[in-house]
């Protein structure tokens, strides 16, 4: 079968391997397609992988065989599926920080979601997969994932209706941001450097955008007076950290759902405190938020796929320029 190969060097190549073979509790898909998410890149970029391996877990695909001891699935349903699964008892998951379990951080799909055939485990069809309805297209479904990464990041901060909310980047993390945002009735402030990609935030709830940190002004006026209620970093870099204090109210939040540029940030730490400032991180999901995701796009239609710009296997180091050039918000491979 056909897998793509990132290797340690940061360059991908297209390889081919034997399919995966299943046990009696395992299912066999054939992939669809696989979106290539903002770690991919990072790994990809900062040359992160430490042994040849394939990448990939935005997937969804067909099903064609199971297990002798499968009854949930058949052969040719779509489904869609994450990569994790937690132990559920650790100290990490006790405390709800599943991402931090040692068991979700190893466990993976087999051989990887850039591959044409995928192993879906006991373990992922219990938690991870859904089945996708006939109405729903696949490429919608394709977001659960990383939609669900959001979900979990909203659901930890304390954000209620007609809060105004400023999100820093305005790539496809954070128009799926917005569009969460949108559904809590937020008032949405924008930031990005592309004024491209500051319109295009326009179709997807953002009441208002700027290409620069310059709209204290606005936001204080939109808030009485009061500043906003928190901002959420996508992208950026690490220095608008501590500027950005000065955007917030008291007792507002700094969330980070990005690694920010920059080795260090310089933060007024009293202004933390006597203001009441929290900073709040979010890195990855949970099963109760993909189950949330999923019911979102199944119900809703947030259209979040008209992102995707689609390339075959063989264009997958073509992809990655794209995204890195910021000439695309999202790319697909392909397989079928």
């Amino acid at each position: 079968m056909k897998a793509i190969q990132t290797l340690t060097n940061g360059q991908s190549q297209v390889i081919q391997i034997d399919p995966p073979k299943i046990g009696p509790d395992d299912c066999l898909i054939k992939t669809s397609g696989c979106g290539m998410c903002g770690t991919d890149l990072l790994k990809i970029n900062l040359k992160l992988v430490k042994q040849d391996t394939i990448l990939g877990h935005e997937v969804c695909g067909q099903i064609v065989e199971t297990g002798d001891r499968i009854t949930d699935y058949s052969v040719g349903e779509t489904i869609v599926t994450a990569h994790h699964v937690p132990c559920f008892d650790c100290h990490y998951c006790r405390h709800g920080n599943f991402s931090m379990c040692e068991t979700f951080k190893k466990n993976n799909l087999m051989p990887g979601g850039f591959a044409e055939f995928i192993k879906i485990s006991k373990d992922h069809l219990k938690h991870t997969t859904f089945k996708v309805p006939q109405d729903m297209p696949w490429q919608e479904a394709l977001f659960t994932e990383p939609l669900a990464c959001c979900v979990r990041n909203l659901d930890r901060l304390n954000i209620q209706p007609r809060d105004t909310i400023i999100v820093v980047g305005l790539g496809s993390i954070g128009l799926m941001m917005a569009r969460l945002l949108e559904r809590l009735e937020c008032h949405i402030i924008g930031v990005d450097l592309d004024q491209a990609r500051c319109q295009n935030a326009l179709n997807y709830g953002v009441d208002k955008t700027f290409t620069s940190d310059d709209f204290t002004s606005y936001i204080y006026a939109q808030t009485k007076g009061r500043g906003a209620d928190g901002v959420i970093f996508t992208a950026g870099s690490a220095g608008l950290l501590d500027t950005s204090i000065h955007w917030i109210r008291n007792g507002g939040f700094i969330n980070l759902f990005s690694h920010l540029s920059g080795e260090t940030a310089t933060v007024d730490t009293s202004a933390l405190y006597h203001r009441e400032i929290q900073i709040i991180s979010t890195y990855s999901s949970s099963i109760a938020s993909l189950n949330k995701a999923f019911e979102i796009l199944k119900n809703e239609r947030l259209n979040l796929s008209q992102m995707f710009t689609t390339f075959e296997p063989e264009e997958f180091n073509q992809a990655i320029a794209a995204v890195n050039q910021r000439q695309i918000l999202k790319a697909l491979i392909k397989f079928n």
